[in-house]
């Protein structure tokens, strides 16, 4: 049960005038008839004061009367034990928690931000009736799906996204496709980027540093290069005969647009060209991914637009194993898929081409595990901007959820008619007419 007028509750205390109206109400004496005394004067006769409670029942009905008054006043809504489950009653928050590596530095109290952004997710979801979590490092991209959630409850609703909002987290777009009834509320966890930074790729047969210095205001980059017997992170290419210098050649070319120095990933990965003797043989036991790493990797492969632009438009490989690579119209240039713990890339394109160079330098870069530059952005949205993306919860509810309330007040209404009509019998008999003496 809610109650839509709470404030009427109030109204309770009137319940107190009946016992008053008891306690201070002045009784009519007795008048008792005595044939002896009919020759004295009348005297006039004076009421009694109650010094305690009299006639119970009646005032127990009449405190009823008020009660039911009241209660209907506060507009009592039932609901269905469907209806209940489903919209949880209060207020229902889904809550966005940033878990990017930028939430790892360090807030004014000395704290990881991560660790704010978890105290901060508790309390909301303590101050929340029904609440859900959703942790991710993409908070733009998670809203959709937070969003979705909270369409299907009722009542008072609303999105909170927990983030320290470095630029790109997320835009006035995420918000804008928030539905208008959902109300939105946007935490920030003011963190302090690191001075510097260093990169380290491999270029030719140099290793080459970058050292970002970044603020709010500009970004410096010194570049440093020096000789290095590192070599470079390496891919295992499975080729024709005669192909191995070919195969050389084109990773010489990935490394000179740079590639990680010395790649702290220990995942395998071969590159499997049409020529290859033992394209056969490892189609036969390919199996479809599982590692979490591979699929991760497959995901984001597939989002280079470079590896699109420069793959062929032919028309691609039959192979039924997942498309990791697909040509801008759509053929399917590289296939992946999994021989115990090594990814395999079945890829559909000569191993001197341009786009085996790019696919190598690509693979490479997303093998190492570093930060990600967009982490690295040492400036947050404004929390003037931010403060206009809210607003207030909404109540609207869904159809289904509505359609099980009921009002009881009208019920209330017609049993506070029925004890009026009650009261006013029980008044009319306990009445006393003066009787004069005669």
């Amino acid at each position: 049960m809610t109650w839509l007028q709470p404030w009427a509750w109030l109204g309770a205390a009137t319940i107190l005038l009946p016992t008053l109206i008891h306690l201070l109400g002045r009784g009519q004496s007795r008048t008792h008839r005595f044939p002896s005394l009919r020759f004295i004067d009348a005297a006039r006769l004076l009421p009694a004061q109650r010094t305690r409670l009299q006639d119970l029942p009646l005032l127990v009905v009449r405190v009823a009367v008020l009660l039911l008054a009241t209660t209907a006043l506060a507009q009592p809504r039932m609901r269905g034990a469907e209806g209940v489950g489903a919209a949880g009653g209060g207020l229902t928050r889904a809550i966005v928690m940033d878990t990017s590596v930028s939430m790892g530095w360090l807030t004014a109290a000395g704290v990881p931000g991560h660790r704010a952004a978890r105290d901060a997710t508790d309390r909301l979801a303590g101050e929340a009736t029904t609440s859900r979590r959703f942790l991710t490092a993409t908070p733009g991209a998670a809203i959709p799906g937070a969003t979705s959630w909270l369409a299907q409850q009722s009542g008072q609703r609303e999105l909170v996204v927990i983030s320290d909002f470095q630029l790109g987290a997320i835009d006035s777009n995420d918000i804008a496709s928030v539905n208008p009834s959902l109300g939105v509320r946007l935490v920030p966890v003011a963190v302090t980027a690191p001075p510097t930074s260093e990169f380290l790729s491999h270029q030719d047969a140099d290793l080459v540093t970058a050292t970002i210095v970044a603020d709010s205001l500009s970004s410096t980059v010194n570049w440093r290069r020096s000789p290095s017997a590192i070599p470079p992170a390496s891919l295992r290419w499975l080729v024709g005969p005669g192909e191995t210098a070919l195969a050389s050649a084109s990773l010489r070319a990935a490394n000179s647009i740079g590639v990680p120095a010395a790649s702290t990933s220990r995942d395998s990965v071969t590159f499997i060209f049409p020529t290859a003797p033992e394209r056969a043989t490892l189609r036969a036991r390919a199996a479809p991914l599982r590692a979490a790493w591979m699929i991760a990797l497959v995901a984001r492969l597939r989002e280079s637009t470079l590896l699109a632009q420069l793959a062929a438009d032919g028309p691609g490989t039959s192979d039924t194993l997942t498309a990791a690579v697909r040509s801008l119209r759509g053929a399917a240039r590289v296939a992946a898929a999994a021989d115990g713990n090594k990814l395999l890339f079945f890829v559909d394109d000569s191993v001197a081409s341009t786009f085996s160079a790019a696919l190598a330098a690509t693979v490479l870069r997303l093998q190492e595990r570093a930060t990600p530059m967009s982490e690295k952005e040492p400036i947050a949205i404004d929390p003037i901007r931010l403060a206009s993306w809210e607003r207030v919860p909404g109540t609207e509810g869904s159809g289904s959820v509505a359609a099980t309330e009921s009002s009881e007040g009208r019920w209330l209404w017609l049993g506070a008619l029925v004890l009026l009509g009650a009261e006013w019998w029980m008044r009319r008999r306990t009445a006393e007419v003066p009787v004069a003496v005669g």
